[in-house]
């Protein structure tokens, strides 16, 4: 249908599989279901809100700003000596913080806490956190998942920094317009397990060396003292490859045994001695020994050194 304002005309446009043609005369009036729709649904809302059926029973009374009970099970204590050691370490939470953590725990529906900076609202963030971990599954805990947002990116993570979730590293989403890979989940997982696996290492009692890092380390600490020839640093690789196959990294292991064929096509193209190369293999030889990742590993090969022989025979 389209109105004309100037000739004060009306033109319908009637479907393909319409009924018909319109009468010559008659009324045309704006369909009213929308208007029906929307003050069906505001007066089914006053209903419930009138009889205390919505999802908030108590909202009749907050928006007419009367007194509303709110029984409880109980109160949940705003700090225990588990939350006041972990989170305020020798210090003692102030009046003020212990207040804001008393209000949000035992609060029916929602608790705004303000405070100028520096006054520990940071604190009280993840004292509550660690709360709700506690009381989770017990008779007065808030069942569901916990959701913290900020409008800004520096108070989240400054937030979430200190705090972790029964022992796990809480997880960031949505990260920096200039941020590459620090927000993302699996980054954050891996990081953390670097640093368990640090930390558990740390306090570990230190392992006697197996007979194979002896047999290793032997082999590696000769050829560092009297590297020789690189027929002497093949011969080594050779050696060194087939023992620690399954002792360590198979891409480690890969990387020996290719480095110690190549190295063999080399010098069957003719006597080459590099000073270069003799250190890669060494770095090699080592890495194999300790089980740790050489820093020379993946930056060069033999062919990629200097004083390679050009040649190259077949496989």
């Amino acid at each position: 249908m389209e109105l004309h304002q100037r000739d004060r005309t009306v033109t319908l446009t009637q479907r393909r599989d319409g009924g018909g043609t319109p009468p010559d005369t008659g009324v045309l009036i704006v369909s009213l279901q929308g208007d029906k729709t929307r003050l069906k649904r505001r007066a089914d809302a006053e209903s419930a809100i009138r009889e205390a059926s919505c999802p908030m029973p108590q909202l009749g009374l907050l928006l007419e700003e009367r007194p509303v009970e709110t029984p409880r099970r109980g109160t949940i204590a705003p700090v225990t000596p588990n939350v006041r050691r972990k989170v305020f370490g020798t210090r003692s939470p102030t009046p003020a913080q212990e207040k804001a953590l008393r209000v949000a725990l035992n609060t029916p529906d929602i608790a705004l806490i303000q405070g100028p900076p520096g006054t520990g609202k940071t604190t009280v963030i993840v004292a509550l956190v660690e709360r709700l971990q506690e009381v989770w599954d017990t008779q007065d805990g808030v069942q569901g998942r916990l959701l913290l947002s900020g409008f800004q990116h520096d108070a989240v993570e400054n937030a979430i920094q200190r705090m972790n979730v029964n022992g796990l590293p809480p997880i960031k989403f949505g990260g920096r317009s200039n941020s590459q890979d620090a927000d993302r989940v699996d980054v954050t997982i891996d990081r953390w397990c670097s640093e368990r696996r640090a930390e558990i290492r740390k306090n570990l009692p230190p392992r006697p060396a197996s007979a194979l890092q002896k047999d290793v380390s032997e082999l590696t600490q000769g050829y560092l003292l009297a590297p020789g020839t690189l027929e002497h640093t093949a011969s080594l690789l050779h050696r060194v490859a087939p023992r620690v196959r399954g002792a360590v990294p198979a891409a480690l292991s890969d990387r020996l045994f290719r480095f110690a064929r190549e190295l063999s096509e080399r010098l069957a193209c003719g006597p080459v001695a590099t000073p270069t190369r003799s250190a890669l293999f060494a770095a090699s030889a080592r890495c194999a020994a300790t089980g740790a990742p050489s820093p020379m590993m993946g930056r060069e090969t033999p062919t990629d050194l200097p004083g390679a022989c050009p040649c190259r025979t077949s496989r």
